[in-house]
């Protein structure tokens, strides 16, 4: 299990409901809604990392990236 997922696991979802979340190096690096984005400022600032990527929902979560 990546550092990434073990810190997602312990995320508290309620608060980034609706929004896509970026985990890397096993710490929340962006939230928001523009994801594309998201994703070109985590490539700039850790070309090497691989991010896991979720969008909370409510009371669901879905997993679109890890490495496991």
């Amino acid at each position: 299990m990546t550092k990434n997922f073990k810190s997602y696991l312990k995320f508290n979802e309620s608060k980034y409901a609706g929004k896509y979340v970026v985990f890397i190096k096993g710490k929340l690096f962006k939230a928001g809604n523009n994801l594309l984005k998201m994703i070109e400022e985590a490539k700039k600032k850790y070309p090497k990392e691989v991010p896991l990527i979720t969008k909370p929902l409510s009371g669901e979560s879905y997993i679109l990236n890890d490495h496991f």
